[in-house]
């Protein structure tokens, strides 16, 4: 169960998404935490949330997965652009994904939210 913990801290890295398109890479990086955290809770055991990746609950999470992804200083690499849409579909992709055991790959659309 780990391996959630990773995926949800590297997902922060490469997904700058949001449904409808958030206007920053901090609105996109907040709102992927939002939905990595909604996901961990709708597919991950409770006890093992809490003993093996250390949530309380989804808005402990969020807080920790924000920090953990320093979504505050999120911005593209230089020489990019932030596609809000794109960043949508990253998001609505994590939401729409289905529970698996072990860790998720990162959706195809989360890899060229900045281009």
């Amino acid at each position: 169960m780990i391996k959630v913990s990773i995926f949800a801290a590297s997902a922060a890295l490469v997904l700058l998404g949001a449904c409808g398109g958030p206007s920053t890479p901090r609105d996109a990086c907040d709102d992927a935490a939002n939905a990595i955290c909604q996901k961990i809770f709708q597919c991950v055991d409770p006890s093992v949330i809490k003993s093996q990746l250390g949530y309380a609950d989804e808005s402990d999470c969020e807080i920790k997965f924000e920090a953990t992804a320093n979504c505050a200083n999120l911005a593209c690499p230089p020489n990019t652009t932030f596609d809000s849409s794109t960043a949508g579909q990253c998001v609505d992709d994590i939401k729409s994904a289905a529970c698996v055991s072990g860790a998720p790959a990162l959706p195809a659309s989360c890899n060229s939210t900045c281009k």
